[in-house]
């Protein structure tokens, strides 16, 4: 999910950034540097992760013995994930204004 959200905003970027080098091409050279390319960039990783942590507390592994096979490690979802409060903000609503 970390890089689907960077993948999106990153498309983004180089959307307007080919928007100004079309529309504003004498300007281009002076909008559109290298510096602030970097920048963009690595803003958009850092909030595509910070975005994203709540993701790593919505499931876990659940271990259980069967005598057939031995150990089998399954994913359970946690009380966050069932949480309705978090489903309605951070599922339907941060997902609708992050895409």
């Amino acid at each position: 999910m970390i890089a689907q959200t960077g993948s999106v905003y990153l498309t983004l970027c180089v959307s307007v950034e080919r928007y100004v080098a079309v529309c504003l091409p004498l300007r281009a050279r002076s909008i559109c540097t290298f510096g602030r390319a970097r920048t963009f960039v690595l803003v958009i990783v850092f909030l595509s992760f910070c975005y994203n942590i709540p993701r790593f507390w919505e499931v876990t592994w659940q271990d259980t013995y069967y005598e057939e096979v031995g150990n089998v490690s399954s994913v359970v979802g946690t009380e966050l994930r069932e949480n309705p409060t978090y489903i309605s903000i951070y599922i339907t609503w941060l997902y609708l204004v992050r895409i």
